[in-house]
């Protein structure tokens, strides 16, 4: 019997775990963490920034502008670009779906005439594999209007939910200045 040791990338280990304080600090304020503090709000993007066991982390979320797909006592929904400037993450992007989605199909998020695949899925949030694609999903979100993400339920079902773009690139650059001074 051989066993392999499994090399995970921290920043993904790390991205899930914050992601979800994230998550419930903007909705619930838990005690590990301080109350978010709200930076502003632009247009459909909000900033925010909180602290948690001592780390700082900032971010850029919004709501869906419109929900395809019925699913019954779905969770909470939004998609969120986050900066964890004690570990040299920056840009991570992600939707919380408020389902989990079906097993090893990816969530499609297309923005202007990009396609983008978020393949790292766990419990009802979804992820772009590499720090590249963050890269490349910030810069499309700062010149589109719109973005589209695209999940299959564990069900089969489809959902589509639709965010509204406008106020992300200052939502953007308000969460990056808090995180860097």
């Amino acid at each position: 019997m051989h066993l392999t040791a499994v090399r995970q990338d921290p920043i993904a280990i790390v991205r899930k775990l914050l992601l979800s304080l994230v998550v419930l600090a903007a909705a619930m304020a838990p005690a590990y963490a301080e109350t978010p503090k709200n930076l502003g709000a632009f247009k459909k993007w909000r900033a925010m920034t909180v602290n948690a066991d001592g780390n700082r982390t900032c971010y850029a979320m919004s709501l869906p502008v419109t929900k395809q797909g019925n699913i019954k006592d779905r969770g909470q929904v939004a998609a969120l670009v986050t900066h964890f400037p004690e570990i040299g993450a920056l840009d991570q992007v992600s939707v919380v779906l408020g389902f989990e989605p079906a097993a090893k199909t990816p969530v499609i998020v297309k923005i202007g005439g990009f396609t983008f695949k978020f393949t790292e899925l766990e419990q009802d949030r979804a992820w772009a594999k590499t720090h590249a694609n963050d890269k490349a999903l910030v810069q499309a979100m700062r010149k589109s209007n719109q973005m589209i993400v695209t999940a299959t339920t564990t069900t089969g079902l489809k959902v589509q939910d639709t965010y509204d773009l406008s106020g992300f690139t200052k939502a953007y650059r308000t969460m990056s200045k808090a995180c860097t001074s």
